[in-house]
């Protein structure tokens, strides 16, 4: 996440997908060539990822558009 970001927004995001087992939060000021390495070294020999890609699509709003729609012709209405 940007330190930079409004309120930190981006941090309480990333850490809601992280809490989910969706993914891991890496600060920025943590961040470099070797933390980055490290952290993906470690997750691939127990499926890590893999496990964070199936979690990341369980949070996943379908047709979100139509919804979006849906509601807005309800307003309208």
């Amino acid at each position: 996440p940007l330190p930079s970001a409004a309120e930190n927004h981006q941090l309480y995001n990333a850490k809601v997908l992280e809490k989910a087992g969706a993914g891991k939060v890496m600060e920025e000021k943590d961040l470099n060539e070797d933390t980055l390495f490290e952290n993906i070294q470690n997750m691939i020999p127990d499926a890590t990822l893999e496990k964070m890609g199936q979690q990341a699509g369980t949070l996943v709003v379908r047709e979100v558009e139509e919804k979006i729609y849906q509601c807005i012709k309800d307003i309208v209405k």
